[in-house]
C-alpha cells in the first residue's frame, strides 16, 4: 500500500479549503470518498503544541488540505460532498499551494501528516536544532517563542507556520557556557 506522501506526490497538487473550526478531521474524512474518482484525497495536517505537555491540534485551524490532478477535478468532487467547503483566499477560485511549500510540508510531517516538535539549543546567538523535523531546516525558523515552546517556520515564500520547538539550552551571545 502507498503512503499519503507517495500518492500526494502523484496527484501533484494541494489546495487549501476553508471549512468550520473544530471539524477539520470530520470534513477531510467525508470528502475522501467523492475524491476518490478524480485521484484525490483530503487530510487534516497537525502540529504538535505545548499546552501543559504536547498535544496535537490542527495546523491550521479551519483549513484542511485537498488533494487533486487539478481545480476543475476538485471543484467536481467537492460539489458531490454537500459540504460547505470553499477555497482559502479567493472563494471562487482554487489556487494550490507552491510545489516548494509542499515538498516542504511532506519532508517535515509523518506518517499521520503530523509536524512533530523539535528540540535544540541556542548557541551564541545561533539556533541550533538536533531532534525532530526542523533538524537542518534552522535557517527557515524566524521567530522563536521560548515561553510557549514554539516557533515561526517560514521555509519559502507564501508559507509562513507555527510549529513546536523546545529550547533546552541556550548561551550567550560572548560564546559563555
Amino acid at each position: 500500500m502507498e503512503s499519503r506522501g507517495e500518492r500526494s506526490r502523484r496527484v501533484a497538487k494541494w489546495y487549501l479549503a476553508r471549512c468550520p473550526r473544530g471539524c477539520e478531521a470530520a470534513y477531510a474524512e467525508r470528502i475522501v470518498a467523492p475524491l476518490s474518482g478524480v485521484a484525490g484525497e483530503a487530510f487534516c495536517p497537525g502540529r504538535e503544541r505545548w499546552r501543559r505537555g504536547w498535544h496535537v491540534e490542527p495546523l491550521w485551524p479551519g483549513y484542511i488540505v485537498v488533494a487533486a490532478r487539478d481545480s476543475r477535478d476538485l471543484a467536481r468532487g467537492l460539489a458531490l460532498t454537500g459540504l460547505p467547503v470553499e477555497a482559502a483566499g479567493d472563494p471562487r477560485a482554487w489556487r494550490p499551494l507552491a510545489r516548494d511549500a509542499c515538498a516542504w510540508l511532506e519532508s517535515v510531517m509523518d506518517g499521520g501528516c503530523v509536524v512533530r516538535h523539535s528540540e535544540g539549543e541556542i548557541v551564541a546567538g545561533e539556533l541550533r536544532v538536533s531532534k525532530g523535523p526542523l533538524a537542518g531546516n534552522e535557517a527557515c525558523v524566524s521567530f522563536i517563542d521560548r515561553h510557549h515552546r514554539s516557533c515561526k517556520a517560514s521555509p519559502c515564500e507564501g508559507l509562513s507556520i507555527e510549529v513546536g520547538l523546545e529550547v533546552t539550552r541556550k548561551t550567550p551571545a560572548g560564546g559563555g557556557a
